[in-house]
């Protein structure tokens, strides 16, 4: 009676499992949208910048993403639903300042492209990582 009532449950278990659907598979856009920005900073205060402006303004000021990723190596994605909007990776020095890769579908447009690269811009000038959020 036991095994029975066990494989009862098992079975049970197995269908509840079973219509769970599988999480939305990322996908990643090709490298042609892509542009390297420079920040006038470096290390740790680039990365807090980054970071700032990635939660504070182009999450949902900009992109409306779903998600923002920050990565062990302080790299940052912001994803939608199906698609890596933008993501910000470490690139390099040059001379004082450091640079940063932005690529992601939302690079595709025009408008979005220009937004990332001026909120960022003004972030570094003013420090200000907040911006408006983007009207439906």
């Amino acid at each position: 009676m036991r095994f029975l009532a066990l494989g009862l449950i098992v079975a049970l278990a197995a269908c509840q499992t079973a219509r769970i659907p599988p999480p939305a598979k990322i996908q990643y856009p090709e490298e042609n949208n892509s542009i390297v920005v420079l920040v006038a900073a470096t290390g740790q205060r680039a990365r807090d910048l980054i970071h700032n402006v990635s939660a504070r303004c182009w999450l949902d000021g900009v992109v409306a993403g779903a998600q923002l990723i920050v990565k062990p190596t302080g790299n940052v994605e912001i994803v939608g639903d199906k698609y890596l909007l933008v993501a910000a990776d470490y690139a390099g020095l040059k001379g004082a300042r450091s640079r940063w890769k932005l690529t992601g579908t939302a690079l595709k447009d025009p408008v979005q492209r220009a937004r990332l690269v001026e909120t960022l811009d003004q972030a570094v000038k003013t420090g200000d990582t907040s911006c408006p959020s983007i009207v439906g």
